[in-house]
């Protein structure tokens, strides 16, 4: 069972100023936030304010560990929250307060199992902005009371550390307001076919390729055959369209993007009673494309395939994956020693493209790109 921190047991907090020693030497926690689990190792000071960017559904904190070099009576967590907009105008009593258990050897830690959750259900609501402000602190058996926090100010008291979020779920608060999400995990992929030989290149919710994924290297031939991408959005939210865009140039250069449209759409309702909603979760994909993006290019020269994800909802908002990603970037030398080699059914005119890059039919009056060669078609 989740345990919601600030519903803990209050101990008044003494606020007198102790001394900031290096008895405590270090502060670990183990935080969720929306989904992503991450570590973060807390210095004695020069520890900037963290400032989370748009908006937060969820932060979880997980475990708390933190390292003493002497004996120690007890160590315990401390913790406040409050309105960013207000500032820290608090009572000692507002203060909470938490025993981290002794391990041995100088350790101390605090195992909140599934996490305990900051972000109160009614804030997604009211669109809430909130810092979360802690420091550790210690007793020996002699009765001396030891901190560990964010260093010294100017004016001699301490600095305790600070998380500022805004939390919320769209509607009213403008483009930064949260209305679709990428995964975190595997959340798209593309296949190429390079040469004729399949590959399949994996991204997270960054737009970082998974390990293993190579460049594409020497191609005669670079064909888009499909992608997927999986996103969840808010209960009112309408996502009108999914696709890739894509551009081919020459190394140093740049190009025209192009769109490709998925064409087949699964949706699941996600009910998240902790939160009180519902979320939709979409997998949109489309194979099968053939889609050649080598066609037209000059042999002999280095070029990059471009791909990013777009998500267009019924607001207008713009979401993508990828965009001005390193990850999203394919290289590859356009080879000339081999020559381009079309596809078996080039030779009855199937495996002729347009100047977009679209695979055309025998049929198709234009100008079109045939076994690596323009020609007009009447």
């Amino acid at each position: 069972m989740k345990t919601k921190l600030f519903t803990l047991l209050v101990a008044l907090f003494a606020f007198a100023w102790g001394a900031q020693a290096n008895e405590i030497t270090s502060l670990r926690m183990t935080i969720n936030c929306d989904g992503e689990v991450f570590t973060v190792d807390f210095p004695a000071s020069g520890w900037p304010e963290k400032i989370i960017e748009g908006r937060t559904t969820s932060i979880k904190i997980m475990k708390v560990e933190a390292e003493t070099d002497v004996p120690m009576s007890y160590v315990g967590f401390c913790a406040t929250m409050y309105s960013t907009s207000d500032g820290w105008q608090h009572n000692d009593d507002e203060w909470r307060w938490i025993d981290l258990v002794n391990q041995g050897d100088g350790l101390w830690t605090l195992d909140m199992g599934e996490g305990a959750e900051l972000v109160e259900s009614k804030w997604l609501n009211e669109n809430k902005t909130k810092t979360f402000e802690f420091f550790v602190q210690a007793g020996d058996s002699d009765g001396n009371t030891y901190y560990y926090a964010n260093g010294i100010n100017e004016y001699g008291y301490r600095n305790n550390y600070k998380v500022t979020f805004s939390t919320g779920e769209g509607g009213g608060g403008g483009g930064s307001d949260w209305k679709v999400k990428f995964y975190k995990e595997s959340t798209a992929s593309l296949n190429l076919l390079v040469n004729g030989e399949a590959q399949t290149y994996v991204f997270d919710g960054d737009a970082t390729r998974l390990p293993g994924m190579q460049q594409p290297g020497d191609a005669y031939s670079l064909v888009i055959d499909g992608f997927h991408v999986m996103f969840i959005h808010n209960d009112n939210v309408k996502v009108n369209d999914v696709s890739i865009q894509y551009k081919v140039y020459e190394e140093g250069q740049e190009g025209g993007w192009n769109r490709i449209d998925a064409m087949n759409y699964y949706a699941e309702d996600i009910y998240n009673p902790e939160k009180e909603r519902m979320d939709h979760r979409m997998t949109c994909y489309a194979y099968g494309l053939g889609r050649e993006v080598s066609a037209g290019l000059e042999y002999g020269k280095n070029y990059v395939l471009e791909v990013i994800y777009q998500v267009v909802t019924a607001d207008g908002d713009y979401i993508f994956l990828g965009k001005d990603k390193e990850g999203s970037r394919f290289k590859f030398y356009f080879d000339n020693e081999t020559g381009i080699k079309v596809h078996p059914q080039s030779e009855s005119g199937v495996g002729a493209y347009n100047l977009a890059g679209q695979r055309v039919g025998k049929d198709y009056k234009g100008i079109v790109i045939s076994k690596g060669k323009k020609e007009l078609r009447k």
